[in-house]
């Protein structure tokens, strides 16, 4: 009775099919969803599914981590765009690494009660003291993105008198190499419409290309000067 038993047992499972275990596989790999939609290793839904709402100073920052961790600053925001599948612009995904960074110079996640994905990410134009008097402020008095980005602009202007009358000038080489930035945060395409360079005459090109070869032996030149005064 025993032997039969087990059998019958056996035979009523519900058999696994292919496209179940390929669905349970999938499952497993994105991982368990917290309350915005995102798992640690997973992008939130409003960054993939067109039909998701605005995005939240919640989702913003989960979008600017994923971002700073995989990439490190190293890949275009367009690319990553198109890498990841992402339904957000450029733009979009600088501003979520806005929020990322400060949250992460205030030390905490983005819970609180007022200060939303807008008000966060004009902080980013400050230093790590003013974002978190700011800050302060706005959650205490209920500031709007407006009142915000007033003070922001106030602070900053503040800040460049401040430097004009005491603070010496950052060296040229520090000037050039900020400006490089934007060839990596989104708001300049260096490698956008490669598919377009049929579009161009020979000699265009080859102009083109001599004024990259250029910039590569002042980059190389740079990054030899770099090398050398960490080491020193």
């Amino acid at each position: 009775m025993a032997v039969t038993k087990k059998s019958a047992s056996k035979s009523s499972a519900t058999p696994t099919t292919p496209a179940k275990a390929s669905a349970a596989r999938g499952s497993k790999k994105r991982g368990a969803s917290s309350k915005n939609g995102a798992s640690k290793g997973a992008w939130p839904d409003v960054a993939t599914n067109p039909q998701a709402g605005p995005l939240t100073a919640s989702d913003a920052y989960e979008i600017g981590r994923l971002i700073a961790e995989r990439y490190q600053g190293e890949v275009s925001l367009r690319e990553i765009g198109n890498r990841e599948q992402l339904r957000l612009s450029p733009g979009a995904l600088h501003r979520c690494l806005a929020v990322y960074r400060v949250c992460a110079n205030l030390g905490s996640k983005p819970n609180w009660a007022h200060l939303g994905f807008s008000h966060l990410n004009r902080l980013d134009a400050l230093t790590p003291p003013q974002q978190k008097k700011l800050a302060t402020l706005a959650e205490k008095q209920k500031w709007s993105v407006d009142r915000i980005e007033r003070e922001v602009t106030r602070l900053r202007q503040t800040g460049k008198k401040t430097q004009r009358r005491g603070r010496p000038a950052l060296p040229r080489f520090a000037k050039a190499t900020h400006q490089l930035r934007r060839f990596t945060d989104g708001r300049d395409e260096l490698l956008g419409d490669l598919d377009q360079l049929d579009t161009l005459d020979r000699e265009r090109l080859k102009a083109l290309q001599t004024q990259v070869a250029e910039v590569r032996v002042q980059l190389e030149k740079l990054d030899t000067a770099f090398k050398r005064a960490i080491k020193s």
